[in-house]
């Protein structure tokens, strides 16, 4: 969803959004990412890292989107 749809949502009274499906995405494709790099490493602590990265990425985003940074 991009952001000006959730604004508008937002401006219209929309008080909750779903975002678990997203953060789950951005992990999964985090350590998908690494594994693709890295595909002999078999250490997965790096490749849950990459996922944690990815999932914080996403987690800023939606902060911004709607409009909560520094608002707590």
């Amino acid at each position: 969803v991009n952001t000006s749809s959730i604004q508008e949502g937002i401006n219209f009274g929309l008080a909750k959004i779903n975002i678990a499906t997203e953060l789950n995405i951005a992990f999964r494709d985090g350590i998908k990412e690494y594994l693709l790099e890295y595909p002999d490493d078999s250490d997965v602590r790096k490749s849950l890292s990459l996922g944690k990265q990815r999932v914080k990425e996403k987690v800023i985003y939606y902060l911004k989107a709607f409009d909560t940074c520094n608002k707590l």
